[in-house]
């Protein structure tokens, strides 16, 4: 039988081996299925710097098994594994309408540690698009304030701008998706076949992908790809508002 943890970045096999063997015995009797999702499962997880997370769907979601995961949040965080998103069954069902792009991402892409796949379900496209835009205007609205509170320093510049970019990344996908594409898995590729596709340059967010698995840039560009980052965020948003599903 196939180990499913075969797949993920040699650095997370022996902590999401230790992290399965604790978390299943302790919650069998509610635990429906352990999930893997984002950078972990696949090639763009970067070692100390992308987070790993896990969703746990239980049978029926109780308080209690909240309490029972806090005891071991504090020794699992400093591992390097984020508090997991608890769901249940009836939640998924019920809210992939209010959270498309979410649900999507992970039906896209997930590794199944335990138990059955929960996501039996598709995503309706228009649900998809509305998300789309809503979280691209959200995004702008969140870097202009937050700018303003970086006294233009570079660091907080780049932290701020790679933050963003990780919400920007399900936007890309989902919106292929919606445009019966298929989106590629590596981060560049896709910055890449998504503005090319849309004749818009990918050279702003290309630089935040490169600044994120450790390039350095001089000070004195900063300002000048934050501004052109800003700007590509705008042209993406008119283009989301213009897109009609056929």
């Amino acid at each position: 039988m196939t180990n499913p943890l075969d797949s993920v970045h040699p650095d997370l096999y022996p902590l999401l081996t230790a992290f399965s063997e604790e978390m299943i015995p302790l919650f069998r009797e509610s635990l429906s299925s352990l999930i893997l999702y984002g950078s972990g499962a696949g090639v763009n997880y970067i070692p100390g710097k992308s987070n790993v997370n896990l969703l746990m769907v239980m049978k029926e979601l109780k308080f209690f098994d909240l309490l029972k995961y806090q005891k071991r949040a504090h020794y699992w965080k400093e591992r390097g594994i984020t508090p997991p998103l608890f769901t249940s069954l009836d939640f998924l069902e019920q809210s992939r309408d209010v959270f498309p792009i979410e649900w999507q991402e992970i039906i896209s892409h997930h590794i199944l540690l335990y138990g059955q796949n929960p996501f039996t379900f598709s995503i309706d496209r228009q649900d998809l698009r509305r998300e789309c835009e809503r979280e691209v205007r959200k995004i702008q609205v969140r870097l202009r304030q937050a700018f303003l509170e970086t006294e233009k320093k570079p660091a907080e510049i780049e932290h701020l701008a790679m933050t963003s970019l990780n919400s920007v990344f399900p936007v890309l996908r989902s919106l292929l998706l919606i445009q019966h594409e298929s989106p590629p898995i590596e981060r560049e590729k896709l910055i890449e076949l998504f503005f090319r596709k849309h004749h818009l340059s990918p050279a702003p967010f290309l630089k935040i992908w490169a600044i994120k698995k450790g390039k350095l840039i001089s000070k004195e560009e900063y300002l000048g790809w934050f501004e052109d980052y800003l700007n590509q965020l705008e042209e993406l948003s008119k283009l989301i508002d213009q897109i009609r599903l056929t």
